[in-house]
């Protein structure tokens, strides 16, 4: 409903604001672009700013406690949390990224630090593909880059669709990653006796040459 609420008061604006953003051209990526500033508007409408910054902190940024205060799918919470954080604000850096059971990535919001693939499947270690196997259970993983950055990865496959007798109904994982430091703020952080799991981008620009894992070939020289 809050979806619905959005594109009707804000359709034409958001189909409007997005024609005009740099890089956006042609009419798939414009209307991509208009349904994720009504996803913005319903998610701002379902978890208002003020009070989804106060339930944040009061339970510190536990994304299910945060679903379950506000009425709402992890989906759409852990989104949300990655839209407030502003300068002095103390909403935990994140990124955020939505992928089917093909692995392939179908919402993505990005740091600098932490590279979500643009296009295919990210590292197979990653929490994200393990949840697709467990719907309805969040995951958690303390996960180690080749260059030694420290990722706590959140993890939570649902479903997102009707089915029926002999439809299997569409299942989509969600996953918040939040950098070593912003997440020593949450009730994700690691402990101080957690061994990180070696995990890597992804396999074409990987440098764990070794890893058994591997599904294609990097790209640079070996």
């Amino acid at each position: 409903m809050a979806r619905a609420t959005a594109h009707a008061a804000l359709g034409d604006i958001a189909a409007k604001a997005a024609a005009a953003l740099p890089g956006i051209s042609g009419e798939a990526a414009s209307r991509r672009a208009a349904g994720a500033l009504e996803d913005y508007a319903a998610d701002a409408l379902l978890m208002p700013y003020g009070d989804a910054m106060e339930a944040g902190i009061r339970l510190r940024w536990d994304i299910d406690a945060m679903a379950a205060h506000f009425g709402v799918g992890f989906m759409l919470a852990a989104r949300r949390v990655t839209s407030l954080t502003r300068t002095g604000d103390a909403a935990p850096r994140a990124a955020f990224a939505v992928v089917n059971a093909a692995g392939a990535t179908l919402q993505r919001r990005s740091l600098p630090e932490i590279a979500l693939p643009r296009y295919g499947a990210a590292c197979p270690l990653w929490s994200v593909y393990r949840a697709l196997s467990e719907p309805g259970r969040t995951l958690r993983q303390v996960a180690e880059f080749p260059d030694g950055q420290s990722v706590i990865f959140v993890a939570r496959a649902e479903a997102t669709g009707g089915s029926g007798w002999g439809r299997l109904g569409p299942v989509r994982a969600a996953l918040l990653a939040l950098p070593g430091d912003a997440a020593a703020a949450t009730i994700y952080g690691a402990g101080a006796r957690e061994t990180p799991e070696p995990v890597g981008p992804n396999c074409r620009i990987c440098a764990r040459l070794r890893c058994p894992h591997r599904a294609e070939d990097p790209v640079f020289g070996v």
